[in-house]
C-alpha cells in the first residue's frame, strides 16, 4: 500500500507542477506534455504448476487499452512519464490433471479469461530530438488495480477402465473476481517514435509488461471441481505486449 500511495502522490505532483521560468513557447512545449492514446494488447500467462499430475498450456489472447499520460522533462533527453488508463487483457489456457484419489479421472479445462484493470505507470523515459522524428524508450513499473475477471470454461471429465466409462463435456461461465489479486505490479519496458505533425505529435510505440506479482489469489488443491477451472495447485503471472498510438497536442501554442 505504501508503494501505491507513493505512485498516486507522484502522479498528482506532476499534474500540478508548472513549467519553470519564463521560456519560449518551444521550450515550454518540451517541458510538460499530455498524451491521449490507445491500442491493442497480446496477453499470455506464465503458469507454475506445483502438482506432478497437472500440466498447463497457455496461449495469447487479444485485448485493448486506452489511457491519458503526462510527461515531465527532467532534461533535454530524460523525463518521467505517468498517467492512468483502462486495460483489458484476454488470454486462454488449458489444464489437464489426473486425480489418483477418484479412480484416475482425467480432468481437462480449456479457459478463455478476460480481466479489466485500471493501470498507473511510472516510467523513466529517454528520447532523442530530431527535426521530424523523436525516437524514445522507457523503463519502469506499472501498478494495476483489477476491476473484474470473467471466463468461459469448457470442462471435460473422462474415465475409461475395466470398471466404468465416463465422458462428460460441458461449458460454463465463471466469475473469477474472488480468485484474482486486486493489486498487481508489472515491470515495463517500451520503445517507439514521436512524429512531428504541425505543432503537435503523433506517437507510435510498443511495450512489454512482465508480471512481478501473482495474479491468482487462491492456490488450493482441496477445493471442489466447480471452484476453479484448474483444480490442482496452480499459480500464474500475466505478461503482455502492447502496441499503441497516441496524440500529443501542443497545449502551449497561441
Amino acid at each position: 500500500m505504501r508503494a501505491i500511495k507513493w505512485l498516486i502522490t507522484t502522479f498528482c505532483i506532476l499534474l500540478i507542477m508548472p513549467a519553470i521560468g519564463q521560456v519560449s513557447d518551444t521550450l515550454r512545449y518540451k517541458s510538460i506534455l499530455f498524451e491521449i492514446g490507445g491500442g491493442v494488447t497480446a496477453s499470455k500467462i506464465n503458469a507454475d504448476t506445483d502438482n506432478e499430475i497437472s500440466t498447463t498450456d497457455a496461449n495469447y489472447g487479444v485485448g485493448y487499452f486506452f489511457d491519458l499520460s503526462i510527461h515531465r522533462h527532467l532534461s533535454k533527453l530524460m523525463g518521467i512519464t505517468t498517467g492512468i488508463g483502462f486495460v483489458q487483457n484476454s488470454f486462454s489456457y488449458r489444464n489437464s490433471s489426473i486425480g489418483y484419489s477418484d479412480n484416475n479421472i482425467l480432468r481437462e479445462a480449456t479457459v478463455d479469461e478476460q480481466i479489466n484493470s485500471v493501470n498507473i505507470p511510472l516510467l523513466l523515459t529517454y528520447e532523442i530530438h530530431r527535426k521530424k522524428i523523436i525516437p524514445y524508450m522507457n523503463v519502469g513499473i506499472d501498478y494495476s488495480y483489477l476491476l473484474s475477471s470473467n471466463a468461459t470454461a469448457n470442462k471435460s471429465y473422462k474415465q475409461n477402465n475395466d470398471n466404468s466409462h465416463l465422458d462428460i463435456t460441458f461449458e460454463e461461465t465463471l466469475n473469477l473476481d474472488e480468485q484474482r489479486n486486486k493489486h498487481n505490479l508489472y515491470a515495463r519496458v517500451g520503445l517507439g517514435i514521436k512524429l512531428k505533425w504541425d505543432n503537435d505529435l503523433i506517437k507510435l510505440g510498443i511495450s512489454y509488461n512482465y508480471g512481478l506479482t501473482s495474479l491468482t489469489k487462491v492456490v488450493d488443491n482441496t477445493l471442489p471441481d466447480d471452484a476453479l477451472p484448474l483444480k490442482n495447485g496452480y499459480d500464474f503471472h500475466l505478461n503482455y505486449f502492447s502496441i499503441s498510438v497516441g496524440y500529443v497536442p501542443n497545449i502551449y501554442k497561441k
